[in-house]
This record gives C-alpha cells, sequence and structure tokens, in this order.
C-alpha cells in the first residue's frame, strides 16, 4: 500500500476503472486522501491536464514583474505542474541571467525536456503600489467595463497541478499571466464601500472607517442540476501605498439546490470538507495552509486607507456577513444565466450587515454594512485575471497566540495540531522536489 501510495503522487499507473476499484479499500482509500501529495489523478485525466499546462508554460510569457532566486529572465509562463511535487511551486523556463545575459540560468531536470528552469517570485511593483486607493479602484474598475461578458469554468483537475501557494503569497492585485481560475470562475464583479462602527480595531477595520474597493461573487464551481450553488465572495479593499487587503467568505463547501445565492451567511471560517469532492479538494489546499477552512483577517488591520501603518494591530477572529438580500434561479439556468441574477443588484444597494468576534470565545457583536457603490457586471477581467489574495489563519494565530487554545481545532481544522507546510522559494525555502534532492546530493559528492 505504501508503494500505492508513492505511485500515485508521482505518476498515478491506473486508468479510472482500476483507480475506482482499489478505492474500494478502506485501507487503500485512507492512504490515497491522506498522502502528502496531490491525489492520484487518473491516467485518462492527467494526460490531459499535462498536456494542458505543457502548453499553457510553453505558448505563453511570464509578466514583467516576475523574477526568481537565481534572477534568471522567465522565458514562458509560470505555473506548477504535477512533476514539481504535486503542484506545489510555480516555476517558468529559462533563458539566461538577468544580470549577464549571455549566460544560461537556472536548473535542468529529465521532466523539463533538460531545459533550464527557475522557481517563480512575485514581487510587489512599488510604482503601481504609491498610488492612491482611488486611482487603484478607478484602474481595475476601467478594466472590469472593458468587456462585460462571462468567462467559463475551467477543469478543476487543473488545479491538482497548480500552485495554491500562490493564492496565499503573491500580493498582486491581478492573477500571473495565464493562470486559470478553476475554482470561484464565473461571477459577478461590483464597486463597494464598507463603513465600521465597531470600536477597538485598526487599519481598514478602524471605528467609523469608510474602504472602497471591489466584490466578486459567484459560484465555486460550474452551476447544473446535479452540482447546485456554492455561493463564494472575494473582497479586495484598496490602500494608498501599500498592497490591498483581500479576504474570501464562503457559507460552507456544500452546493445546495436552493439556488439562492444568499441563502446563509457568509463567514472567512467554515467547517471542514466532508464530501469527496470537497475533501480532494482541500486536500490539495493543505500543501500552503494546515487549517484550510479559513483565512486570515491580519493584513486588513495592519495600514489604512491611506497607507499609514498601525503600531497595535488589532483584527477580529472571525467577521460575518449577514445578506440583506436574495436572489432566485432554477436548476435549469447556467453560469451564464446566474451571473445576470446577481447582475440586478444596483449602486446604492445595501447588501450586508456585519458582525464579528473578538476572539474564539467571544460573542458576535455588530461590525458594520457593506454597500454597492456601482451596478454589478459581468466581466471578462473580473472573471480571469482580478486576483483576491487568501491569508492563511496561521498568520492570525502568530499575531494572536492565545486564540489556538480556544479552538477545537479537530472541528474547525480537522487536525489536533495545525501541521506546519513547506514554502516556496519565494519565502527563502527551497521545496523538497526529486530535482533538488539530486541537485544536493552532487554538491556533497
Amino acid at each position: 500500500m505504501i508503494f500505492l501510495l508513492v505511485a500515485c503522487a508521482l505518476a498515478c499507473p491506473f486508468n479510472r476503472k482500476e483507480l475506482q476499484h482499489l478505492l474500494e479499500d478502506p485501507k487503500i482509500r485512507a492512504l490515497h486522501e491522506l498522502g502528502n501529495s496531490a491525489p492520484c489523478i487518473p491516467k485518462e485525466d492527467q494526460e490531459e491536464t499535462t498536456k494542458t499546462l505543457k502548453s499553457d508554460i510553453l505558448n505563453g510569457a511570464a509578466d514583467a514583474d516576475t523574477r526568481t532566486p537565481d534572477d534568471c529572465v522567465c522565458s514562458s509562463t509560470c505555473s506548477g505542474s504535477p512533476d514539481s511535487n504535486g503542484g506545489l511551486c510555480d516555476w517558468c523556463y529559462t533563458s539566461h541571467s538577468r544580470t549577464n545575459p549571455s549566460q544560461n540560468c537556472g536548473d535542468m531536470a529529465p521532466t523539463r525536456q533538460f531545459k533550464n528552469y527557475d522557481w517563480c517570485q512575485y514581487p510587489v511593483d512599488s510604482n503601481y503600489e504609491s498610488q492612491l486607493a482611488t486611482q487603484k479602484l478607478n484602474y481595475h474598475w476601467s478594466k472590469v467595463m472593458e468587456d462585460q461578458t462571462p468567462s467559463a469554468y475551467a477543469n478543476p483537475l487543473g488545479l491538482l497541478g497548480t500552485s495554491v501557494h500562490t493564492t496565499f503569497d503573491v500580493m498582486w492585485d491581478h492573477m500571473p499571466a495565464e493562470r486559470p481560475k478553476y475554482i470561484h470562475g464565473v461571477g459577478a464583479t461590483c464597486k463597494f464601500k464598507q463603513t465600521v462602527f465597531a470600536s477597538g480595531y485598526t487599519g481598514l477595520f478602524k471605528q467609523n472607517s469608510e474602504s472602497i474597493g471591489l466584490i466578486r461573487m459567484g459560484s465555486a464551481i460550474d452551476i447544473d442540476a446535479k452540482t447546485g450553488v456554492t455561493p463564494g465572495i472575494g473582497l479586495k479593499f484598496f490602500r494608498a501605498r501599500k498592497t490591498s487587503g483581500n479576504f474570501v467568505l464562503l457559507i460552507s463547501l456544500k452546493g445546495s439546490h436552493d439556488y439562492n445565492f444568499f441563502r446563509g451567511n457568509f463567514s472567512n471560517h467554515i467547517l471542514p470538507p466532508t464530501e469527496i469532492a470537497t475533501i480532494v479538494l482541500g486536500h490539495k489546499f493543505k500543501q500552503a495552509s494546515g487549517c484550510i477552512g479559513r483565512v486570515g483577517l491580519s493584513d486588513m488591520a495592519k495600514y489604512d486607507i491611506m497607507g499609514n501603518a498601525e503600531s497595535n494591530v488589532k483584527f477580529p477572529y472571525q467577521i460575518v456577513y449577514e445578506p440583506l438580500v436574495s436572489t432566485t434561479s432554477s436548476a435549469s439556468e447556467d453560469a451564464n444565466d446566474y451571473v445576470k441574477r446577481l447582475e440586478q443588484f444596483k449602486s446604492g444597494a445595501q447588501l450586508f450587515n456585519i458582525f464579528a468576534k473578538r476572539t474564539p470565545t467571544a460573542a458576535f457583536e455588530p461590525f458594520g454594512t457593506l454597500t454597492l457603490s456601482s451596478d454589478c457586471t459581468a466581466s471578462k477581467y473580473g472573471d480571469e485575471h482580478l486576483f483576491f489574495r487568501h491569508q492563511r489563519i496561521e498568520e492570525d494565530l502568530a499575531m494572536e497566540p492565545t486564540w489556538e487554545p480556544q479552538i477545537d481545532l479537530n472541528k474547525w481544522c480537522g487536525v489536533n495540531q495545525i501541521p506546519d507546510v513547506t514554502y516556496c522559494p519565494s519565502h527563502d525555502v527551497e521545496p523538497h522536489t526529486f530535482e533538488n534532492l539530486m541537485r544536493k546530493s552532487e554538491q556533497k559528492k
């Protein structure tokens, strides 16, 4: 069974029917779900996914701001891939050294056609970030409005070979070049104003503060009669001279055949996955966080809208957005029809009352409101390029160490203790890939 686990992690040797038969054994299924790398992908799907990834990474170009640990110039887009420890970190093919154009740059590996490559890093664009919050909002809103047609959902299997570290570590407001949105791929985008009247918090959560930004609403996966709707929200709060504050909200990971997008309260904390499809998805996200049902809020409290730093950062443990509106739909509608339902919400509509908990054991208190400052719209840019960073809950717990003992980790994280994760080179930690281990072995000789 150990051999099966290793084989699955590296190059799944089974087709769909064979894999389904093997997983009928509960012991094998447990190993399959609890391994440290990506779940086994059947041969047919793996070949399709790998072909797509290779095509994407070879045909495009990385963003001009992209850098690498060895200071190479990328000659392709950045992407994870199944051969890279289950897509742990983004990499690109490289052409030459940034400091010496005549010199080759990066490493080589047989799984990458013996071409030079290096790991991708995404430094902040200081020129862009130096702008005011309103300037950033106006820029992205103009991009949102350029093409008011929805995109399409990508094949979610592609996520298994994609780096989810990028979702947590990149501080940009746009997606890295040609990176697909494998979940929440279609939605409606709107401008908003958030007003906070709770006291005791800092930064964008400061009492009487008014923040501006973009909200994007959509289903996590494609909508049909079988899956129903899995509502999700991304919020982006622009700041002057600093990177934006971001967090995401869900009701749960379960799809619902109640096609009301606003059927329940949205929160940055939800229970762990319980269904097979979401367990596999959650397994992938464990590469980047030890408690996948939760995202942090502390970055929101570090700077205010003018980019002023806070000396004593204070933020809520949990935040809940209570809908004041609703939608209706039916199983016969697809994602495009559903976005039209979300486009009914116009500028001036108050979508949510907001509540917050100061600590894991505190009661919820009134926190603020969120009101639209534009009509909602379908948007090609919103679907394909607008990026909402997820913050690890570990970052919040590090700043508030008294919180973790108050949390039922088994209930909320599915673990007795939040495990460490292997970070990508952007965090100055080299991933434990086969190529790196081989290179270190050669260096010792």
